[in-house]
């Protein structure tokens, strides 16, 4: 045994590296305090061997009249003091006087050399300060260039190895008689069946080759990148012309099989791959497309302006179709096989989201709505047909010129009177089934589906002078308030709310925050001033900078507050300043009634509830239904639920607050709590406080979803 494999034998050496006594400790020996060391030692041969050795006696480092052992041989010995640099041992010393000769300028030599399996060392150079391969004797093998190895894939007779430094990676590959077979010219090696993937960045390019295991290059070397099918690879070449940036239009994708055999040469746009039918579509470099199966062939025979693959749902008869649209701008319908579903062609087509099989069509200037086959669904009569994609199945129609919205079977839900209904978008997603809309006289409201009013249309549109600026010039929707808001004139905007009078608020944007109140921000002579604003325009807080961070919650049914300027917080409850931290604030964060303060500096983050009041330094995640909180004057932790009680009382030394991830049958998402008392000994808490196991084991803890313990001999677990 040596401390290599077993980790608890602990070697004297002289300063030759002969080995002097061994001891079974699994701690560092205090060989400056106790210099007299006694030992039992024995050799590798196994114990029912004639040639097996035993030897017990004492060693006194300090003494000069000490003798090695005999019947000690330290050839079988010498991967046994690769591992212990950080022990109090001659060992150390030894190794910082070489360092300090050769002048390297770090005073600890992080040494990771280890004996190999074939019985060959990968061993540190004092010279280089790097690695290598050397037989037992120290002779090299492979040159001391390297900073790591990795010889978990020695079972496929390769050995990734890294020449490059601790900012970048170099990586190639080595085999197992220690010939290069791949230069260390990569940042990843990737294993990938029967090869070997290497590539690199350079900038925001890609270089790679593709090698089998005896290190020939297979594909590449290109600038570009491999994607990895199940039955083929999708080989990208790019040409860089030197940059470090390639212009979309400059990639070209082709197919080569596992082979390394080009099958479709590299001269497309672009490939998807449609798995579920086993279907390719390729773009050439005149954005035409063609469908292929997955041995090659063109299922259509010609190209397309576009193909679209449409998943019909499960269920249906033909789970799968293509939507193609050929060169004179006509649509059809087709199956994975090519064949047409129906001999009708369209103008326009678009499934209908959550419809399952029914599409928008357009011929003759007229929309309607169809299935696959070209069965008519929905007359072709409305001069538009909008596909409300948040919603199941609803489309805006125009109708005599006429806004109005129906349902797939074309029954009515919003009567057709209206100059225009808005389509959902990235600030209205969440209206549901409620629709912005502009009246004949050009008011502005807000209905249900139902044609119910939820905001009375109001005289006010939105501004048209900011076209190109979508981010202001969008209407936005606050859903918890059901408040339209929108800019209806140059840096002028109105807040539209259900029973109330319009509000309008001169600012050059304003942002929600929730909780009835708005961020508005004025920019005078290049410099940003900030309000926080309720929905009757009474201003709140008003800054004379921008603010850093700005974060509202409702505790309570009442509106908490947080804002950061100039390194400022300001913490607001119920209308009131509650607290000010004028700290070097970085950021904060409401969770969970809870208030994270980021402090500069500061490892750890401060923790305040929603009324301002500080609890303590905590290292734990706050969104969890319990947080950990260290008391800054005693020292000691404590346990908070959510809602700001204290579970457990400042008395513990430590508090280990983890969620499993469901590895070995715990409920998904529980947490787990390992507290360590006063006294050393360890216990296991549930969420709400609960004690599972008081304190009484040596070491404790919940982590990757197990409760790990430590009992002292013969100790016997109490639940």
């Amino acid at each position: 045994m040596n401390s290599f494999d077993a980790g608890e034998e602990r070697y004297i050496l002289d300063r030759e590296g002969n080995i002097i006594a061994s001891i079974s400790s699994a701690t560092p020996l205090d060989t400056e305090n106790y210099p007299n060391i006694g030992y039992t030692y024995s050799n590798h041969w196994k114990e029912g061997s004639e040639l097996y050795r035993v030897v017990n006696g004492s060693y006194d480092i300090d003494s000069d009249e000490n003798s090695i052992p005999e019947n000690m041989s330290n050839a079988g010995y010498i991967r046994s003091f690769w591992d212990d640099f950080y022990y109090n041992s001659p060992k150390k010393d030894v190794i910082y006087q070489m360092a300090k000769k050769n002048s390297f300028k770090s005073e600890v030599v992080d040494n990771r050399s280890f004996g190999m399996d074939d019985g060959k060392l990968f061993l540190f150079d004092i010279k280089t300060g790097r690695y290598g391969i050397a037989d037992i004797r120290g002779n090299w093998i492979l040159s001391p260039e390297y900073q790591g190895i990795d010889v978990s894939y020695a079972d496929k007779g390769i050995i990734i190895v890294n020449k490059g430094s601790y900012y970048r990676r170099e990586l190639g590959v080595i085999d197992l008689d220690y010939n290069i077979l791949i230069e260390p010219d990569y940042e990843y090696i990737e294993l990938k069946d029967d090869f070997i993937f290497a590539h690199s960045f350079e900038g925001y390019t890609c270089f790679y080759s593709l090698y089998d295991y005896e290190g020939n290059a297979i594909i590449g070397p290109y600038y570009g990148n491999i994607d990895f099918k199940d039955d083929f690879m999708i080989v990208e070449i790019d040409d860089t012309d030197g940059s470090d940036y390639v212009d979309p239009e400059d990639k070209r994708y082709g197919i080569y099989n596992y082979k390394g055999q080009e099958l479709l040469e590299p001269v497309y746009t672009s490939i998807s791959v449609e798995k579920q039918v086993r279907r390719i579509v390729v773009e050439d470099k005149e954005s035409n497309y063609r469908l292929l199966d997955f041995e090659l062939n063109d299922i259509l025979g010609a190209s397309y302006k576009s193909i679209k693959l449409v998943n019909q749902e499960e269920d249906n008869d033909m789970p799968y179709i293509f939507v193609i649209e050929d060169q004179n701008g006509k649509y059809y319908f087709c199956d994975p096989d090519g064949k047409l579903l129906s001999d009708n062609s369209y103008d326009y087509l678009e499934d209908i989201d959550g419809s399952g099989d029914f599409y928008i069509a357009k011929t003759n200037d007229k929309y309607g709505v169809i299935d696959c086959f070209g069965n008519i669904r929905l007359d072709f009569k409305y001069s538009e047909l909008e596909s409300q994609h948040y919603d199941q199945g609803y489309m805006i129609a125009v109708l005599d010129d006429q806004y109005g919205v129906i349902d797939i079977c074309g029954e009515t839900l919003i009567d057709f009177n209206y100059k225009k209904i808005l389509r959902h978008n990235m600030y209205t997603k969440e209206m549901g089934d409620k629709y912005i809309v502009i009246t004949n006289d050009n008011r502005t409201g807000v209905v249900t589906k139902n044609g119910e009013n939820v905001i009375e249309p109001q005289n006010y549109r939105l501004y048209e002078g900011i076209k190109d600026n979508y981010d202001k010039g969008s209407y936005r929707y606050a859903s918890d308030e059901d408040m339209l808001y929108f800019e209806f004139a140059n840096n002028m905007w109105v807040v539209l709310k259900p029973d109330s009078l319009p509000e309008e608020f001169h600012f050059g944007s304003l942002e929600y925050l929730g909780g009835d109140l708005f961020l508005g921000k004025n920019y005078v002579d290049y410099k940003e001033k900030d309000y926080v604003i309720d929905a009757s325009g009474n201003i709140i807080k008003e800054f004379n900078d921008f603010l850093y961070n700005v974060e509202v919650a409702t505790v309570y049914d009442k509106t908490l507050l947080v804002m950061l300027e100039n390194n400022h917080l300001t913490i607001m409850y119920d209308g009131s300043t509650v607290g000010e931290i004028n700290d070097t604030v970085n950021f904060a964060h409401i969770n969970n009634n809870m208030i994270e303060v980021s402090i500069d500096g500061m490892s750890g983050s401060k923790v305040y509830n929603y009324k301002g009041e500080y609890l303590g330094i905590t290292d734990s995640d706050i969104s969890m239904e319990i947080v950990a909180v260290k008391d800054e004057v005693s020292g000691l932790y404590g346990l908070y639920d959510q809602d700001c009680n204290l579970l457990l009382d400042f008395e513990y030394e430590y508090i280990e607050v983890l969620r499993s991830d469901n590895y070995n049958k715990l409920e998904k998402g529980e947490v787990m709590v390992a507290v360590k008392t006063t006294d050393g000994k360890y216990g296991i808490v549930d969420a709400k406080g609960n004690w599972i196991y008081e304190p009484q084991f040596e070491l404790a803890s919940t982590s990757n979803g197990v409760i790990q313990v430590t009992l002292s001999k013969g100790q016997e677990i109490i639940k």
